[in-house]
């Protein structure tokens, strides 16, 4: 069951995820509307690490970057929670950690410290899980406590982090003294009715297992953090722009909207329309550069091809030139 939840996080002109995606319409390149969410259907989808200091950019939105969630007609009622564990990419008990803060952004991380034998579903290298928290004041918790968690899963190139975010932002639940769940009233019963169930607070550990099915993992947009080589990266590539920015608008530590000046393209779909580009790293206005962008998986909107390496700079003369020799060497210039 695909969950329909859009996570918004909205400065003046979008939100966190929450993304950077630039939804395409009518094969198109479109202003996008919304920044981090953690899947690209939700959170912090849009959706990662510039500096504030270069002098070219504008100082941060004066508006107050909030999250807004919207609920769509099909939006999934999770009426079991086999349903929950099917839908989410992690299930696990953690101990919260640590709390960072992100610049000019209302919503923060929030560390988790997962011990063997923990995680239900998924699992993580070092056994921690850095996890949104949208910034409601209703779902602020305590480091040194002990949750049951379910959560989502996404990827955004300008994010570091995947961009994992509990269903609905509700599905995170205090362990307490006895081993029961902790039911927070603020909790939407209209799409969780299963949590306001008597079972569920004290008999979570069974109900998480009743159906194997639901532990088959979700598929997510796998992102490159940096390819070995140009070629490579123009292989994996839809659209690459040769672009000069006017405006600068840092969104938040890890985000900045660089308005399209001038741009064209260099490979890929030559009809666009693109006003904006959601970057990672430190541009300047009036500088040309190379970006590679690729298809979403969903194939609904265009993401930077990697992490980091996927904007030239025209002042990074050896990089510069070498991708302005494969784009001729394939004779797309």
């Amino acid at each position: 069951m695909k969950r329909r939840l859009i996570l918004y996080l909205l400065s003046i002109l979008l939100v966190l995820t929450m993304t950077s995606c630039h939804p395409i319409a009518r094969g198109n390149l479109t202003h996008p509307t919304s920044s981090p969410s953690a899947s690209v259907t939700p959170s912090p989808t849009a959706p990662i690490t510039p500096s504030p200091t270069a002098p070219e950019r504008t100082s941060p939105p004066k508006t107050r970057v909030e999250i807004k969630y919207f609920y769509h007609e099909n939006s999934p009622v999770y009426q079991t929670v086999a349903q929950l564990v099917a839908d989410s990419h992690y299930v696990f008990k953690g101990t919260l950690v640590e709390i960072d803060r992100v610049e000019n952004a209302s919503w923060f991380w929030e560390i988790y410290k997962v011990e063997d034998g923990d995680f239900y579903k998924g699992s993580t290298e070092d056994g921690f899980i850095r996890m949104i928290n949208d910034g409601d004041y209703r779902n602020k918790r305590h480091v040194g406590r002990k949750f049951l968690i379910f959560a989502d899963k996404g990827e955004l190139p300008v994010y570091p982090y995947p961009l994992i975010n509990p269903i609905y932002s509700y599905t995170v639940f205090e362990i307490q003294w006895d081993g029961s769940l902790k039911i927070e009233k603020h909790i939407d019963e209209s799409v969780l009715p299963v949590v306001f169930e008597e079972r569920f607070a004290t008999d979570y550990h069974q109900l998480i297992f009743e159906d194997p099915a639901s532990f088959i993992q979700k598929p997510t947009d796998e992102v490159i953090d940096r390819f070995d080589s140009y070629e490579e990266m123009l292989q994996s590539s839809d659209l690459v722009l040769r672009v000069t920015f006017g405006e600068l608008n840092i969104i938040n530590e890890y985000v900045t909207m660089a308005f399209v000046k001038e741009t064209q393209a260099e490979y890929g779909i030559q009809s666009f329309d693109l006003s904006s580009i959601f970057v990672n790293e430190d541009v300047l206005s009036g500088i040309e550069y190379f970006v590679f962008l690729r298809l979403s998986d969903e194939k609904d909107c265009y993401l930077l091809a990697a992490r980091s390496g996927a904007i030239v700079s025209s002042e990074q003369t050896s990089e510069w030139e070498e991708v302005a020799a494969l784009l001729q060497s394939k004779k797309i210039i």
